[in-house]
């Protein structure tokens, strides 16, 4: 599946009029993962190049980071992990590897792996240190910016610490953070709650939350208790 750079780290950010504009060659650049395994990068007849190699501009692709290596991909779940696999290929731009910057096409590493989290099912962030510092890419899926998201199924909090966090603005949570230990243990009656998006004309909606749920002082006490109206699955 083709994935493209979201137009958007306190060193540098691209303008957002380099979307269309300056950088517009680079903002139709694609990464795709296929099933199979494979990666590649289809750049088109210009991407956008650097001073390492040649000059800085929308220029020709230059090898080895023009589309041409024979690439794989690996997923691994357990560090959150995508390693791509194959001189030249790359994701987000081609200088950057594992620890630093290239200052030549001829330096270009044979694996770069990237941290990789989920904005939703159509947005993703890739990550990765260099030296002193930190590049970070969001790639949107291509043909999908304006679709909606489908969330139909039943859903439960993820079984782990910080399934639940709250904090002073997007990405930073340090206010409060479920430990892993109450996923078992005092919200163990909250962890087993349902969210039910039903796949019915009505787009129905349903909270199913069994005989107990883990309710609040507001709500009368705190720990585990009957679901207190309104917020006890009765809604329509």
């Amino acid at each position: 599946m083709p994935w493209q750079l979201v137009p958007q780290y306190s060193w540098w950010g691209n303008p957002e009029d380099e979307v269309t504009g300056a950088r517009a060659c680079q903002f139709d650049d694609e990464f795709v993962f296929n099933e199979d395994g494979s990666f590649q990068n289809i750049l088109g007849d210009e991407t956008f190049i650097e001073g390492w190699q040649g000059s800085d501009g929308c220029g020709a692709p230059v090898a080895p980071h023009d589309g041409t290596a024979t690439a794989t991909w690996s997923f691994d779940a357990s560090s959150r992990t995508i390693t791509i696999a194959g001189k030249g290929a790359y994701v987000g731009i081609p200088k950057v590897y594992n620890g630093g910057e290239l200052t030549s096409p001829a330096g270009a590493v044979d694996t770069i792996v990237y941290e990789v989290s989920m904005v939703d099912a159509n947005t993703a962030v890739f990550e990765i240190a260099i030296s002193g510092g930190y590049w970070k890419f969001e790639l949107v899926r291509k043909g999908t910016q304006a679709e909606a998201i489908d969330p139909t199924g039943t859903w439960k909090f993820a079984p782990k610490g910080y399934a639940m966090a709250v904090g002073p603005s997007r990405g930073d949570y340090s206010w409060w953070g479920n430990p892993a230990d109450e996923v078992t243990g005092a919200r163990a009656c909250q962890f087993d709650d349902e969210f039910v998006f039903a796949d019915d004309s009505a787009h129905s909606f349903n909270n199913v939350l069994g005989d107990e749920t883990f309710l609040e002082g507001w709500q009368g006490s705190e720990g585990c208790r009957t679901p207190v109206a309104p917020h006890d699955g009765s809604t329509t």
